[in-house]
């Protein structure tokens, strides 16, 4: 089955196996062995970020209550041909966990009222108690084959660990808009003193936006934009790479 996906005859995500456990690996900062804990029967790809509180060991994470496998996306044709899974994608569910390493317990904290994915920190934060993260988040006026696919998803959340809530931005219907990049402001305090940047991708206007919007204030909107005359396509992933000196 893995030679199809390297073949490029069915997806990658079509040959990944999602039955067992689903153990999350902790690596002691000082060294030793990696120490394995369960976590509840979903399927997690990326993770907000994680840090040492006390005891416990707090990582914020995407998870789908089931295999994700995108098959919806594939044309009906290609889906039969292929034999691949039509089932659409689960919608994705922000989610803390604590875990004590020492009892292998684990307790889970959804935050409500908020679908989104490939998240982003404020870069200064990774690996230490935080309280912003940064990600595309569905809205009604997605416009999707798959509800469950990001890369549709037509707003910009700014989630508030500390609260357990969520603000957004959002585009106009049947946009899509892809993964911040978390840019400092060298002239502000603060973790959320900065800038998001994003490409908005909008199909109505068969034009591309670079969007620039404040993190302190999403619902204020952009504070710059960019057209491109052009769909450049969805994004999946982003980074912000600093000019150098």
């Amino acid at each position: 089955v893995y030679k199809r996906q390297v073949w490029g005859a069915s997806p990658i995500f079509s040959n990944v196996k999602f039955d067992g456990p689903r153990l999350m690996h902790l690596v002691p900062r000082g060294g030793g062995e990696p120490i394995e804990v369960e976590l509840p029967a979903r399927t997690h790809f990326h993770y907000f970020n994680a840090f040492d509180d006390g005891d416990e060991v707090v990582v914020d994470t995407i998870g789908y209550a089931g295999p994700v496998k995108f098959g919806a996306l594939i044309p009906e044709a290609d889906r039969d041909r292929l034999g691949l899974d039509p089932t659409p994608t689960p919608i994705p569910q922000v989610v803390r966990y604590r875990s004590n390493p020492t009892t292998r317990q684990v307790s889970e904290r959804i935050m409500p009222d908020v679908a989104c994915e490939a998240p982003e920190v404020n870069p200064e934060v990774r690996g230490r108690p935080y309280r912003f993260g940064y990600a595309p988040v569905k809205t009604d006026g997605d416009v999707s084959l798959d509800p469950g696919v990001y890369t549709w998803f037509a707003g910009l959340g700014k989630l508030d660990f500390e609260a357990n809530e969520v603000s957004r931005w959002e585009a106009s219907s049947g946009c899509s808009v892809a993964p911040p990049a978390f840019v400092n402001d060298p002239a502000r305090d603060g973790e959320d003193g900065g800038y998001l940047v994003t490409w908005v991708q909008d199909p109505g206007q068969g034009r591309s936006t670079l969007v620039v919007l404040d993190a302190q204030d999403l619902a204020a909107g952009p504070v710059a934009r960019a057209h491109y005359p052009g769909l450049l396509g969805l994004v999946s992933h982003t980074c912000w790479s600093p000019a150098s000196s």
